[in-house]
């Protein structure tokens, strides 16, 4: 592999992390405001419908599931 490609290689590597780690700070702010509005609202099966798919997204699958239920359960 040449050298020219390396470094290449290594931007694109560069801007994927860049990318994940804006999406990320995007998704966390997410749930802080889904956070809020729970607290406001504890019985409105949406915002847990919509926390479950946050952590979905950030890969916290039992997270998720416990919200999921939540949200069956209120509707």
């Amino acid at each position: 592999m040449s050298r020219p490609f390396k470094l290449y290689r290594l931007q694109q590597l560069d801007s994927q992390i860049d990318w994940y780690e804006a999406r990320l700070k995007e998704i966390e702010a997410a749930l802080q405001d889904v956070e809020a509005a729970v607290q406001r609202q504890p019985d409105e099966p949406e915002f847990h419908l919509l926390r479950g798919q946050i952590y979905v997204a950030m890969g916290k699958i039992g997270r998720a599931e416990v919200d999921f239920a939540m949200a069956i359960d209120a509707d």
